[in-house]
């Protein structure tokens, strides 16, 4: 018996396979499900696709009666539907399938993908329109599934997008939510208590999203600390089984950073949920942590910056202890004479801001100079008035190195959450700098 079932609208799937094997995707597994013997499986509802060489469907599991899967002879039986829904199911996913082949998550920007799911939307809409008659044949509970369906796929492919995509937070600013997502069709969504799983997976996914917004403006970066968001803005704006999905979600998602006392916390948040689903979740986070050791704090700092940093008291230190406010770096040497020539622009920067703006900016200069006399020496002739540092380019972990700086003096901004926005920024002469800085400090 497989179980992969988070609620009550689960159904059991009896499936023979007759000595054949194929693949099982829910679409919410971390792989794809091998299956080479009969079995039983639990499913939460919502659409399934088996496949195998020469073997590919997909089923649509709706939680109100058990159902039974055979396969004989590269044939197979399924009476969970009937052959109308069953072949309209099928048609559609097909369809889908191939607007979908080419799209990929990398080396494409958050535009691009966009307009290409956009496009894949519009012309899904465009086949249930041109399938209108054959459409209002099936079952009033089938066709509010598939018309949603089609959205939901959308709004929740620009989800997976922003959380899937590799390096997603040079790609993608969280500013750019409220056009690129529209929190209107989350919100409206919240109440519909839709059953299928693509419905809770995006409403688990925006919900991660927006309360992600709130959490980077904490200094706090622990996981902890991203749940206190996380539950507080699903609580505000999801009903009690939304609600439970979301936390069993959670915990199942980062089970490895959450620790038995953390875990007992978030399991005491599940209201009205059975045996089996409380039996589920403890095996599943069980099985997630088991031969590892637990990695609770800092699981959203993924970019600590582990560079070689020495301040002038001799103290080796990190740049990830400034985190919290907005950075603007400065990469020089004593011997660079555009770096000399720019600091006075610097100086008039920093005059610019208010005594009250200044407490969330750090102007912090850091050195590549082998000598570490001559990098004194110039601090004191330049009047360099800020955090001083030094990061020698004969270091094989210096700042030169991790920022891939070729050439200085090399400026570079972090924002808040600890997060590079530019890593080639204007230099202290450019008279729009002042006001991208003051974007970010008041953001």
């Amino acid at each position: 018996m497989i179980f992969f079932s988070l609620n009550t609208f689960s159904q059991e799937l009896n499936i023979k396979i007759n000595n054949q094997f194929f693949y099982l995707n829910g679409s919410f597994f971390d792989q794809d499900i091998v299956i080479n013997n009969d079995t039983t499986i639990f499913l939460n509802s919502g659409i399934y696709n088996f496949y195998n060489d020469s073997i590919d469907f997909v089923i649509y599991i709706d939680g109100s009666q058990d159902s039974n899967l055979t396969f004989s002879n590269h044939k197979y039986f399924f009476d969970g539907l009937d052959d109308k829904e069953f072949q309209f199911l099928n048609h559609f996913f097909s369809y889908y399938k191939s607007l979908v082949s080419d799209v990929s998550l990398s080396g494409m920007n958050p535009d691009e993908y966009e307009i290409l799911m956009y496009d894949v939307k519009h012309k899904l809409n465009i086949f249930l329109k041109k399938k209108q008659s054959e459409l209002e044949l099936l079952k009033e509970d089938f066709r509010t599934l598939l018309i949603n369906y089609v959205d939901l796929i959308y709004y929740n492919s620009l989800c997976e997008y922003i959380l899937k995509s590799t390096n997603f937070e040079e790609k993608f600013n969280y500013k750019l939510i409220p056009y690129f997502l529209d929190e209107s069709f989350y919100f409206d969504s919240v109440d519909k208590n839709f059953n299928f799983f693509l419905f809770k997976k995006y409403v688990y996914n925006m919900t991660k999203l927006l309360s992600y917004k709130k959490y980077l403006n904490n200094t706090d970066q622990s996981v902890r600390v991203f749940f206190s968001s996380f539950f507080q803005f699903a609580k505000e704006n999801l009903n009690e089984n939304s609600l439970n999905f979301c936390l069993s979600q959670f915990i199942l998602e980062y089970a490895p950073y959450i620790d038995q006392l953390f875990f007992n916390e978030i399991f005491n948040l599940l209201n009205n949920i059975s045996n089996k689903e409380k039996d589920f979740i403890q095996a599943q986070y069980n099985l997630k942590n088991q031969g590892k050791e637990n990695i609770i704090e800092n699981l959203f700092i993924s970019n600590n910056y582990e560079f070689y940093l020495e301040n002038n008291m001799g103290e080796v230190v990190s740049l990830d202890d400034f985190l919290g406010k907005v950075l603007y770096i400065d990469i020089w040497a004593s011997w660079c004479g555009p770096c000399r020539k720019l600091f006075p622009f610097s100086t008039s920067l920093k005059k610019k801001f208010k005594k009250k703006q200044l407490k969330k900016i750090d102007f912090i200069y850091v050195s590549i100079d082998n000598d570490y006399g001559k990098w004194k020496k110039s601090i004191e002739q330049l009047k360099i008035d800020g955090k001083n540092f030094i990061s020698p380019a004969d270091k094989n972990n210096g700042i030169g190195q991790y920022f891939n700086v070729s050439s200085i003096p090399r400026y570079i901004i972090i924002d808040k959450s600890g997060k590079v926005v530019q890593e080639n920024a204007k230099r202290p002469n450019d008279d729009t700098l002042f006001n991208d800085l003051l974007e970010l400090i008041n953001d």
